[in-house]
């Protein structure tokens, strides 16, 4: 898996509404990488990226966007 590939994304699900977790892998020095997990944020119109480096942290923060929309 490149760098800038991602996995299947984990879904989380809070009435009819979806968010999706994706797990990255960033380069981050020569042959160095480190697993992010990245949450699609819509609550502001457009999508953004959350990175967490936490997978916990990322499902908690999916849940709370989730009741936000």
């Amino acid at each position: 898996m490149n760098a800038m590939q991602s996995s299947n994304p984990v879904k989380i699900t809070v009435g009819n509404v979806m968010v999706r977790i994706y797990k990255r892998r960033r380069r981050i020095a020569r042959g160095k990488y480190r697993t992010v997990f990245e949450v699609s944020d819509y609550t502001s119109g457009a999508r953004r990226f959350r990175g967490f480096s936490d997978e916990g942290d990322a499902r908690r923060e999916a849940e709370k966007i989730a009741r936000q929309l």
